[in-house]
């Protein structure tokens, strides 16, 4: 299977893994998918995916949000997310506002394997998973 490993920072917000509306994220087979958000002045997301995020088979995808200002998120997911196999592990970091492991914006599934999901110490709302809209990523 396949290994993907992110980190990326900025001054403004950090992404380990991100991808555009035309992109979504799809992990099967024995892929290993992770993105680790760095510290940032606003926004930190592990996983930032502006589409769909499916995780099967024994594939394993981890997100983890880094201290942020701003916001905090493990994975986010603008549109569906589902996991059929597999495992997808998430964790929010600290923030001044939200910390979410896992934020979707659209429907959450979870058939098979495993989710786990923990927001971190927030200065808002602390949530492992969120699936409604506060606050839509920022590039």
């Amino acid at each position: 299977g396949g290994k993907s490993n992110g980190t990326s920072t900025s001054n403004y917000g950090s992404y380990g893994i991100f991808t555009d509306t035309a992109s979504p994220l799809n992990a099967g087979g024995t892929a290993v998918v992770k993105g680790t958000g760095a510290e940032a002045v606003y926004i930190s997301m592990g996983i930032c995916v502006d589409n769909n995020i499916t995780v099967g088979d024994t594939a394993s995808v981890t997100g983890n949000g880094g201290d942020a200002n701003g916001f905090s998120y493990g994975v986010q997911a603008t549109s569906t997310l589902t996991v059929s196999g597999g495992t997808l592990n998430a964790n929010g970091g600290e923030s001044d506002g939200p910390s979410y492991g896992v934020q979707t914006t659209s429907a959450l599934t979870v058939s098979g394997g495993a989710l786990t999901a923990n927001g971190g110490d927030a200065g808002t709302l602390s949530y492992g998973v969120s699936t409604f809209e506060r606050q839509r990523r920022y590039a």
